[in-house]
């Protein structure tokens, strides 16, 4: 998929993280990960969970198009962390070691 239509794709997902009602349920830790529960807008319960390796989402956006795309759950995380639109934009789809572990800092006062 061309770069461009990768960028249009991953900023509504962004706008949504933005708009929608996303809430977390909780926060908690398992060895050297962190797990986030994400209520999505249709009261979908998702399980966010972050390694040192990679961020994943339960969701079915995130199972589709996971490798090339965040979905608006790990945008909202991501977003509340502190990042910006641009900064997300800006990890093509592929949060980096830098944003997992700002989220294991962070952990539950995401919540």
């Amino acid at each position: 998929m061309p770069a461009q239509s990768l960028d249009r794709l991953q900023r509504k997902r962004i706008g949504r993280a933005l708009r929608e009602d996303i809430q977390c349920e909780g926060a908690g830790y398992h060895l050297d990960s962190i797990f986030f529960s994400i209520i999505g807008k249709e009261e979908q319960m998702y399980l966010v969970n972050a390694d040192l390796d990679s961020i994943e989402c339960s969701c079915p956006d995130f199972e589709h198009r996971g490798e090339v795309l965040l979905c608006k759950h790990i945008c909202w995380l991501l977003l509340r962390a502190g990042l910006s639109p641009e900064d997300l934009l800006e990890l093509r789809g592929i949060p980096g070691r830098r944003e997992v572990e700002l989220l294991m800092r962070m952990g539950s006062r995401l919540c």
